[in-house]
């Protein structure tokens, strides 16, 4: 594989997301969900935020930044209670920082490439505690 198609995996990561998914799914939110809602949408916006990095990396190595597609079964979760949502974003958390680890582990041929990817690992792993954090909350805190 190339740092671009690598770079693009990457993307693909960040803008197939189920926080990426959800922002558009807009799942049902009551009083009890407002904090799980905030941390969701601000994991949206920091993907977002990476993503912009990426596909400007891509085109610096003359690549075409290629985003990808949601996964169908993510189709599942829609119509689904904001509470109910949390095991999935985990699960799905730690899919998608497994794909970066092996990402980062693959550009050891480009050391900004390699950094770009670490920095959204740690990002990754950060949304994740978020993520178990809010978990273990009680509802409504």
């Amino acid at each position: 594989m190339t740092t671009v198609d690598i770079l693009n995996r990457l993307l693909q990561v960040q803008t197939c997301s189920l926080p990426a998914y959800l922002a558009q799914a807009s799942p049902f939110v009551d009083r009890s969900d407002r904090r799980a809602a905030e941390v969701l949408a601000n994991i949206h916006a920091n993907q977002q935020a990476m993503a912009a990095r990426l596909a400007d990396a891509i085109r610096e190595r003359r690549g075409r930044p290629e985003s990808g597609t949601f996964p169908m079964v993510f189709t599942t979760l829609n119509y689904v209670a904001m509470h109910r949502l949390l095991s999935e974003l985990i699960n799905y958390q730690k899919r998608d920082i497994s794909v970066i680890e092996k990402c980062v582990a693959q550009l050891e041929n480009d050391p900004e490439a390699r950094a770009l990817a670490e920095e959204v690992l740690g990002a990754e792993r950060a949304h994740l505690e978020q993520l178990e954090e809010l978990a273990v909350e009680p509802a409504g805190a």
